[in-house]
């Protein structure tokens, strides 16, 4: 199921939000890839397009944080290295156990994290930040 950028995602920052929408258009590029029969081909590519752009959305995204004084950031930052740990350890088995063919475990576990990342991060923990960025002066 293709997932589709809504406005109540909205953050309140157009640099977090262009990051988000673009966090779900390869979230859908990696979900399209896994619902090929059988997943085969080279998932690698996506992945590391995913990392790479994951990582410097958090970096943008700590900056703000940092700028506006957002009293959650410590937290918040402790969730994107859990995050981003969990992604590693999910790529690493990936590229460990295949060759051509993504086994089903492994869709299963790219999958549930790409949705908990979009439900509990952006949609949940990212979305704290909107009134501290609404009310933050050039933000």
């Amino acid at each position: 199921m293709t997932l589709l950028w809504r406005d109540t995602m909205r953050a309140g920052n157009s640099l977090i939000d262009n990051d988000h929408r673009a966090l779900l258009e390869i979230i859908n590029e990696v979900e399209d890839f896994l619902s090929t029969p059988d997943a085969i081909g080279n998932i690698h590519p996506i992945l590391d397009k995913l990392e790479t752009y994951t990582k410097h959305h958090f970096i943008r995204e700590e900056n703000i944080m940092r700028n506006i004084d957002y009293p959650d950031r410590l937290n918040h930052l402790k969730l994107h290295r859990q995050l981003t740990n969990t992604f590693y350890g999910i790529k690493s088995k990936i590229i460990k156990s295949s060759k051509t063919k993504i086994n089903e475990e492994n869709q299963e576990e790219i999958t549930k994290l790409l949705r908990h990342w979009l439900i509990n991060h952006i949609l949940g923990e990212d979305l704290k930040m909107k009134p501290f960025l609404l009310n933050a002066p050039n933000m």
